[in-house]
């Protein structure tokens, strides 16, 4: 029986998305104290993401005392995310009054985004600045992926006073706003198959679990073939620490690391036709409602050719 693993489905991405922006002394106020100085708080909220979809981020201020300009960059690895676009929200907006230019930077060992807000008020407004839409490459695999915003120097925030603008002294800190992004409960993780015997043959479907369960983990599978289609709900055996397969008659033990969570859940499909082609398709499952993404397993006369991600 051979291990065949999509381990590619799901990653686990916390972003450093905090960026405190701390007023600096104005010129025209002469000696005042640093709890007067002009401020504003930056940081974003919390995303899950799955290999393939689509993730949005809101940037948004917590405490604000009034800019009128701001320009941050935002760092992601460009090899699992590609930037979509850039949206206002709805209704009420941190924003008001500012115009927002976007501008994706794409460099040889670095890609990032430029968000420039200006006007000609200040506004001391909190809520959602902007809403950033990302998509996940499907090759993204398990792993941690920072997201980075930043001030390029210690002009990027300035209020206006008066008949002037006063600069505001950017420094960035980490942890007091975290973007998360995590696996689902329960995804597809791999299938194993063994030779047809007869006119038949047997398929074990696993699936990974980053953390532990409590509900009840499933497939939800329907078989298509030159037969009626075939649905069963299949509660799912485990958790256990790997499943065992063999290559070329070499026994190999797949680790639920190597799949792509801590623990493995499989189920068993017995007496598939072996003769022309079978279609199988998945739903991962917790207490029978869809965790993971969906999968189509495509076997022809008892052996494997592909598998794919569907909506």
């Amino acid at each position: 029986m051979e291990m065949r693993a999509d381990v590619r489905a799901y990653i686990l991405v916390p972003v450093l998305l905090c960026l405190m922006l701390l007023g600096a002394q104005l010129p025209s106020r002469g000696d005042t104290d640093e709890e007067e100085a002009g401020s504003v708080t930056v940081r974003a909220g919390c995303v899950f993401a799955a290999a393939g979809e689509e993730v949005t981020l809101a940037v948004s201020t917590e405490r604000n005392t009034g800019f009128c300009g701001m320009l941050l960059e935002l760092r992601y690895e460009a090899r699992f995310f590609s930037f979509l676009a850039a949206e206002l929200p709805a209704g009420e907006d941190a924003s008001d009054g500012l115009h927002l230019t976007v501008a994706p930077v794409e460099e040889q060992t670095d890609s990032y985004l430029r968000l420039l807000w200006d006007g000609t008020e200040n506004t001391d407004a909190v809520g959602t600045l902007v809403l950033l839409r990302f998509r996940v490459s499907k090759d993204a695999v398990p792993g941690r992926y920072p997201f980075v915003l930043s001030c390029p120097d210690s002009e990027s925030v300035y209020a206006v006073e008066g008949f002037s603008f006063c600069q505001v002294q950017a420094l960035c800190g980490d942890g007091a706003g975290t973007l998360v992004a995590r696996t689902a409960d329960f995804r597809y993780a791999g299938c194993q198959e063994t030779e047809a015997v007869g006119k038949t043959f047997s398929v074990r479907l696993s699936g990974g679990s980053p953390c532990g369960l409590s509900g009840i983990p499933s497939f939800s599978v329907m078989v298509e073939s030159e037969k009626d289609p075939i649905r069963q709900n299949l509660n799912a055996q485990g958790p256990y620490t790997g499943v065992c397969g063999y290559t070329d008659g070499i026994r190999l033990i797949y680790t639920a690391e190597q799949l792509g969570g801590e623990a493995v859940y499989t189920v068993c499909l017995d007496n598939l036709p072996a003769d022309g082609e079978v279609r199988l398709f998945l739903l991962p499952c917790v207490d029978a409602r869809q965790s993971g993404n969906g999968w189509m397993l495509l076997y022809a006369d008892g052996v494997y050719r592909y598998a794919e991600m569907i909506d």
